[in-house]
């Protein structure tokens, strides 16, 4: 199956409300900035009978038309490579265990990690059944508690 990249981005003139964010940390930090844009970027692969539908499945379902642009990128291959301080490069999938990716995979996922890999802040007793108290006595139960 082919591979796409599918680059997301606001249109502009939209208000880039994290892109604002990162140019005033990065001024913070003491890189000037002066035009930071926030994005997105899904990588999909695709069954060769669906390619043609690749326009739709953004304008449907990935992007929203109304604020947003998007740009189709058919992938060399589906592995990325990470460029690191000292000018040395990674390439993920590349001599990497599924086990090495997964940390950094559970991250983006908000926790979800693979079986076998705790996710971050599995380490923090209480952290899985912690939840905020009820505002009032009337608070509605979540669902499949009791009433009490």
């Amino acid at each position: 199956m082919p591979t796409f990249r599918i680059v997301v981005m606001l249109k502009p003139g939209v208000l880039d409300a994290p892109g604002q964010a990162v140019a005033r940390g990065l001024a913070a930090l003491g890189f000037p900035a002066v035009d930071v844009r926030v994005g997105k970027v899904i990588e999909l692969a695709v069954p060769e009978g669906h390619v043609h539908r690749l326009d739709e499945i953004c304008a449907r379902f990935l992007a929203n038309p109304l604020i947003e642009t998007w740009e189709i990128q058919r992938s060399p291959s589906p592995t990325a490579a990470t460029v690191g301080t000292d000018g040395s490069a990674t390439v993920a999938g590349m001599g990497e265990s599924p086990a090495a990716q997964a940390p950094a995979a559970s991250a983006v996922l908000g926790g979800l990690a693979p079986p076998g890999v705790a996710s971050p802040g599995a380490d923090v007793p209480g952290a899985d059944d912690a939840r905020p108290p009820a505002a009032h006595a009337g608070t509605a139960p979540l669902l499949g508690e009791a009433r009490p």
